[in-house]
């Protein structure tokens, strides 16, 4: 079951149209667009108004799950999941950083650090939010993740929004710690797909700091996988950089590609 959930919802990432894609988002945006209003005109806490945006749903989904799990109907879950995952994972950034990157630091020879710096985080703060968490609660708890993940997905555009500042922070705090977990067992991949013994001493010192950010954690875990961490200079030709961002992403694929496998040594 989880692995059917995770392969459709990874081909639908990859070929959807665009028009389908947005087709497929709409209703979520539209729901998070209406509790904006009403917490306009109600003057609602914003705490309230997230939870009931993104509980209210769940109830529903919950309550169909259950009736579904009873009647014995595989087949009918799998295709409730998918009405909620597929637009999870299909509202994606495109074109990705790196080929957004690639364009716009093709106008010029040299990059600064800072500039790296920006879009590499970008680039994790992306592949955190659009894929690896969704996708660790589903191997974690199933069918039953996918409530998780409507969870997580309401908070995500809601912090996305810029209609209200303070409902964004609420769903950014609650972003961190739905997102701390999966940072943790990405880590652990980096070290599993890259250079084990570096990367597994430092999740052993940095995976209790709850001062560090999940994107911060993932960064430099990947710096240390990919021996990429001694990248300091001030200014490199782009090439440079685009390689160094090109190595991130294919860290990040191969981290996908070990939990598939992962998940189909489960079924054996």
């Amino acid at each position: 079951m989880k692995l059917m959930m995770v392969l459709l919802v990874l081909i639908s990432r990859e070929l959807l149209t665009p028009q389908w894609r947005a087709l497929l988002v709409m209703p979520s945006y539209w729901w998070r667009d209406l509790w904006l209003k009403i917490a306009e005109k109600q003057k609602i806490a914003v705490s309230v108004v997230l939870a009931l945006l993104a509980l209210l749903p769940i109830f529903v989904f919950a309550a169909v799950l259950f009736a579904l799990k009873h009647s014995y109907a595989v087949a009918w879950q799998l295709l409730w999941a998918a009405i909620i995952l597929v637009p999870v994972f299909v509202d994606r950034q495109l074109p990705t950083i790196l080929a957004t990157y690639r364009e716009q630091w093709s106008a010029v020879e040299r990059v600064s650090k800072e500039e790296f710096d920006v879009a590499r985080h970008q680039l994790f703060d992306t592949h955190i939010k659009e894929l690896f968490a969704p996708l660790f609660w589903v191997f974690l708890l199933g069918v039953w993740g996918v409530l998780l993940v409507s969870f997580y997905y309401s908070c995500r555009i809601c912090q996305e929004q810029t209609q209200n500042a303070e409902l964004s922070e609420v769903a950014k705090k609650a972003l961190w710690y739905l997102d701390w977990l999966p940072s943790q067992a990405v880590v652990l991949s980096f070290a599993l797909v890259g250079q084990f013994m570096p990367t597994w001493r430092y999740w052993l010192t940095r995976w209790s700091d709850m001062g560090v950010t999940p994107q911060t954690l993932v960064q430099e875990a990947a710096d240390i996988a990919e021996g990429n961490e001694n990248h300091n200079a001030p200014y490199t030709e782009n090439i440079v950089w685009l390689s160094a961002l090109a190595t991130y992403e294919a860290l990040c694929l191969r981290v996908v590609m070990l939990w598939v496998i992962l998940l189909v040594l489960q079924l054996l």
